[in-house]
């Protein structure tokens, strides 16, 4: 009930508290009287609810649009600064007070864009941060749909997604990255270091569209599956069709060594044929991925020695 009030608030007074500003002060103002409850303190609130019980002394206008003016500034800086939290890659290493040490799960936060990605266990994850001076909120966290066989994984994944959800603040300390639901530390990460992208080189992997054709030595049905994927050089960027869903990500290629990073999918639930259970395996497989080797029209994708996919190219 009491966002009903800000707005009818901000409709009565929203004009005049910003009518010698730019439309960037209306802006601010409807950040304020539609976002979280943090951005406006209680003060505010008791001089609004002293209106609405009918007390229309001047000094309590006079204090709800001084108020308002200042908040409005307030959220318009803010909303100019760069986003002030942890960014790259995290890896999960402490959940709920419990060492995680038997899980891919990781968050990679980029400041820039404002959003997150990674995995969360079983599947893999994306949404949106803000945040600044020790605080942070993770919002509309969106996953894929894969079934995983492993229920450890299952429940670390939930426990894990609901960890951020409930996450306020933060701590760091040189490489540990620490997050709190109020005083109650929720999870831990240690950082990943990245290498600095390669210069774009002719490895070959750009050159053709790649079929999937086997996963771990086993032949993949054409008729069962249409996964594929196409590499670009220029942009460092990997991407196709996983046998159900479109997916891309990044990619990094240095002789013989390769990692696929980063990747996102959608989450269409595919139900004909093996779709599904190819595009799980497929997917891990990218992840694992270390080096690859082209002969002729072949591509296989390894982890150490051990095989992993097999592809036939294609012209794109």
């Amino acid at each position: 009930m009491m966002l009903k009030y800000w707005r009818q608030l901000l409709n009565k007074h929203g004009a005049g508290i910003c009518e010698n500003y730019t439309s960037h002060c209306k802006a601010a103002a409807a950040r304020i009287f539609t976002g979280p409850r943090s951005i406006y303190d209680g003060g505010l609130r008791g001089a609004y609810q002293g209106v609405l019980r009918g007390n229309m002394s001047k000094f309590n206008f006079s204090f709800v649009f001084s108020a308002v003016a200042a908040l409005v500034f307030m959220a318009a800086g803010a909303s100019s600064q760069t986003l002030e939290v942890p960014s790259g890659e995290w890896r999960l290493a402490e959940l709920n007070g419990k060492k995680a040490d038997d899980t891919k799960a990781y968050i990679d936060i980029d400041v820039n864009a404002a959003r997150i990605t990674g995995n969360a266990g079983c599947n893999r994850m994306f949404g949106s941060v803000a945040g600044g001076n020790g605080k942070i909120r993770f919002l509309r966290i969106g996953s894929t749909r894969m079934a995983c066989a492993d229920n450890l994984a299952m429940r670390t994944e939930t426990q894990f997604v609901n960890a951020l959800r409930r996450t306020t603040r933060y701590s760091e300390n040189g490489r540990i990255l620490s997050l709190f639901a109020g005083r109650r530390v929720v999870a831990k990460f240690t950082a990943v270091r990245r290498m600095p992208p390669e210069e774009p080189t002719a490895s070959g992997l750009e050159s053709m569209k790649w079929v999937l054709d086997s996963i771990g030595g086993d032949r993949v049905s054409q008729q069962e599956s249409e996964a594929f994927i196409n590499f670009d050089a220029e942009k460092h960027s990997a991407g196709g069709n996983s046998s159900c869903n479109v997916f891309g990500g990044s990619y990094t290629a240095n002789g013989e060594k390769l990692a696929v990073t980063d990747v996102i999918a959608t989450m269409r639930a595919c139900v004909e044929d093996d779709r599904m259970t190819i595009e799980r395996q497929f997917l891990d497989a990218l992840e694992k991925t270390d080096r690859y080797t082209i002969a002729g029209d072949k591509l296989t994708l390894y982890h150490g020695r051990e095989a992993l996919l097999g592809f036939v190219g294609k012209a794109k």
